[in-house]
């Protein structure tokens, strides 16, 4: 069955993605969903910075992975590679632009915002989960 995309203006909470056969990767994957539903269920500026942070963390371990596994090349428009980093910072901008445009701001940004933010970040990683990281199952070797 195909998964079903998140709407992300009724997301309350994400469900951890499906295994994509590496332990490591899976626990990183465990611990984003944790950071994002934590900004979801609590939503606040110190939720959003540190959903960023492990997303950064996470999205720069598993692009090292990806290369050390040929699993494309950086240099190849058309590489699998190229275009999962190119959606992993797509995901962090969404992040990043709330912080940018709030950042003299907070005393004016709502729970409310914030958590349209968290949604929208979460409903993101899961997409993502579903169309890109399962691409990479079975296909990994080096660690």
């Amino acid at each position: 069955t195909t998964p079903q995309t998140p709407d992300p203006n009724n997301l309350e909470s994400i469900d951890l993605p499906p295994s994509v056969g590496i332990d490591v990767m899976d626990q990183e994957h465990e611990e984003c969903t944790i950071v994002l539903n934590t900004l979801l269920a609590k939503p606040s500026k110190e939720a959003l910075e540190t959903a960023i942070k492990v997303l950064e963390d996470h999205f720069r371990h598993e692009e090292d992975l990806l290369r050390k596994n040929g699993f494309g090349n950086d240099n190849d428009v058309f590489s699998p590679l190229v275009s999962h980093c190119k959606d992993h910072e797509r995901i962090l901008q969404i992040g990043r632009d709330v912080l940018k445009s709030c950042s003299t701001c907070w005393h004016s940004l709502t729970a409310t915002s914030l958590k349209l933010a968290g949604q929208e970040l979460a409903a993101a990683f899961g997409r993502h989960a579903e169309e890109f990281d399962i691409l990479y199952e079975d296909k990994i070797t080096v660690i």
